[in-house]
Parts: C-alpha cells; sequence; structure tokens
C-alpha cells in the first residue's frame, strides 16, 4: 500500500510539473543542487524522543543512486530527545537518463506512523545533469497556520501575490485580511455555522524571481462542539 501510495504520487506530481534548470547552489532548507547540478544533497530534521526516522525510496534506481554512507549528525548516543539532522546523497547513474522522484517519509520502523513525506521530483539526463520538477511537503503542522477557537490564520510571506480559495465554500466565512510588520500579510477564516467536518483551504502564488508556483494546502477539522484544529498541511512548489 505504501509503495502504490509513493507511486500516485510521484506520478500525479511529474505529470503536473514543468522542470526548473536551477542555479548550482540552489538551496532550501533541505536540499540542495551542487556539483554543476549533478548531485542532491538532502538534510532532514528529526528528533530521538519520537521513535521515528526518515526512510527515503527512489523510484527510479536504475536512473538515480544514493552514493556515500547516510549521515546522522547531532545524535547523542542514549539520549532521549536529541534533535538530528539525517543526511542523504544522490547521483544520477552515468549514461541513463529519465524521471525520478526521491520519497522520504518520517515515520517509526514498521512505517505504520508516517508523520512527515517530502518528495523531490526530478529529471536526469545522460550527462548526469539533474533538474528539479518540483518539491512536495506533507507535514502535520507549521510555523505559518495557526488555528484559535473556530478561526483559522494563515500567514503569508512578502513579496509574492498570493490567491486563496476553500474548495467548500460554505465552510468558512469571507476572510479577514492584515499586513504584518514584515509586509507579509494575515489572512483569517472563521467556521460557518454547519460545515463539514473534513474542509480544505488553498493558498497559492507565483514566486516572482524564481517564477514557481507555490500551492499551499491546509486540511481542517471541524469536529461538532470541538475547535477548529489542522489535521495535516501540505505545500507543493512547482518550476519553470
Amino acid at each position: 500500500m505504501k509503495r502504490l501510495f509513493a507511486m500516485a504520487l510521484a506520478c500525479m506530481l511529474a505529470l503536473t510539473a514543468p522542470v526548473c534548470a536551477c542555479a548550482e547552489g540552489a538551496e532550501t532548507d533541505w536540499y540542495t543542487l551542487e556539483e554543476g547540478n549533478t548531485a542532491i544533497t538532502v538534510r532532514l530534521p528529526g528528533n530521538t524522543k519520537f521513535g521515528l526516522d526518515w526512510k527515503c525510496e527512489i523510484s527510479a534506481p536504475e536512473v538515480m543512486e544514493q552514493t556515500g554512507e547516510e549521515q546522522l549528525l547531532g545524535e547523542s548516543e542514549g539520549v532521549a530527545g536529541t534533535p538530528f539532522t539525517r543526511v542523504f546523497r544522490f547521483t544520477a547513474r552515468a549514461g541513463q537518463s529519465g524521471a525520478v522522484s526521491l520519497i522520504f517519509r518520517y515515520a517509526d520502523a514498521d512505517e505504520l506512523e508516517t508523520v512527515r513525506t517530502f518528495v523531490l521530483e526530478t529529471v536526469a539526463d545522460e550527462t548526469g545533469a539533474i533538474a528539479l520538477n518540483s518539491v512536495f511537503e506533507q507535514q502535520p503542522y507549521v510555523d505559518w497556520c495557526e488555528t484559535d477557537g473556530d478561526t483559522v490564520t494563515v500567514y503569508l510571506p512578502a513579496g509574492c501575490e498570493w490567491s486563496y480559495e476553500v474548495l467548500d465554500p460554505q465552510a468558512l466565512a469571507p476572510a479577514q485580511e492584515r499586513m504584518e510588520e514584515d509586509g507579509g500579510m494575515a489572512v483569517s477564516f472563521r467556521l460557518a455555522e454547519g460545515a463539514p467536518e473534513n474542509i480544505e483551504l488553498v493558498v497559492t502564488c507565483t514566486e516572482p524571481e524564481s517564477r514557481a508556483l507555490r500551492m499551499r494546502t491546509i486540511t481542517l477539522r471541524a469536529e461538532k462542539g470541538a475547535p477548529l484544529f489542522v489535521e495535516r498541511v501540505s505545500e507543493l512548489r512547482m518550476f519553470e
């Protein structure tokens, strides 16, 4: 079942995402394109107190391989609650080409519980060059989204023209907006009377410099008599 999910997710992203010939050294919080775009290094944070670790899957191991030993940085053996960073490195196989999904799950040892799922959609050519199609992140919470009673507030960074949509427009009342001190915007939505238990809110923008399309999806749970809470959050960046 997990493999089928991974394949379905990979196919969805590959079909919808254009290719980014990202510059060498392009970096986010957790992945870096290196060595003339012929290698990818991934750094994923975790904590020993949760009993979880990062698992990696390569959708096309005949095209791309993990090179070197995985590194585990910052862990203190025998000390509970220690933060760590797991480091993976990948290169394309010589003479091979094709689309490759690098799928990372933060899960327990049996992979019965997956807390986070990150996916890099890439394309490798026969020269060993790697281009990035899209980046997908799904996790239970983020610092740009919070709930308070029957209200959810989404914080949107400056420098990007955001739009938002509630997939069920009867679920959340019209948004209220306010400007933040850093130039960003906070958008608040209030739970409507008779709203369904499951609600999806989508915010999108096109980044002015990279021209990447960024789509954030917030899945909310609205149980009767209980405060509104975030069930999961995902973000998809698709590059031109």
